[in-house]
């Protein structure tokens, strides 16, 4: 893995639809140095894939970039639960 750029604590909320709230929602891209994580929700709102990809290339940030879509999922899922707890399991 090579360290991404992002802090991993909680660096925004947005109140979803349904009342629940999103912290951190990530897709991963394959690029040349390997599968990045990059966050779709980007300055306070969830943005589609294709913006958080132009989002990626546009600034850089990623939370990391990993040998393979599975561990790029399973650091997401890491991260994920990390959130979770912050907020009290919400």
């Amino acid at each position: 893995m090579i360290p991404g750029n992002l802090p991993t604590d909680i660096r925004e909320r947005v109140t979803n639809p349904d009342g629940s709230i999103s912290t951190v929602r990530t897709i991963s891209i394959g690029t040349d140095a390997g599968e990045v994580l990059i966050p779709t929700v980007i300055n306070g709102r969830v943005v589609s894939d294709d913006e958080a990809v132009e989002h990626f290339r546009r600034t850089g940030e990623n939370f990391g970039t990993f040998s393979t879509p599975a561990d790029a999922t399973a650091y997401a899922q890491q991260l994920h639960r990390q959130h979770e707890q912050q907020l009290g399991g919400r």
